[in-house]
């Protein structure tokens, strides 16, 4: 079996906080002897709207994501990205689109 086939991945969502800041360096931290990629994510999605009412003002959500995931990685790599770290936002809840980063949804 070829390694393109076996690839190990760490997926970590990214929220800007501590506990996923330092979830980066940990996966790092195993991705480096396993040589494994790892994929940083952050999700958005729309707030919820309530009888048809949107507010206003609000907006910009996945380039706000996209911001919260760019300075995350740098508070846990500095300002170069290791070679093995890749990073994308996605919309939607974390749960579901995680486990089928991870593999296990279909």
């Amino acid at each position: 079996m070829g390694r393109e086939a076996s690839a190990a991945r760490i997926v970590v969502g990214v929220d800007g906080s501590e506990a996923s800041i330092e979830a980066l360096r940990q996966a790092q931290s195993l991705a480096v002897p396993l040589g494994a990629q790892i994929e940083a994510v952050a999700y958005w999605e729309f707030p919820q709207v309530y009888g048809g009412y949107v507010a206003m003002g609000i907006d910009d959500f996945e380039e706000g994501a996209g911001q919260v995931l760019k300075e995350s990685l740098e508070k846990a790599f500095g300002p170069g990205l290791p070679d093995n770290v890749v990073s994308r936002v996605v919309r939607g809840q974390a749960r579901n689109p995680s486990l089928k980063l991870a593999g296990k949804l279909t």
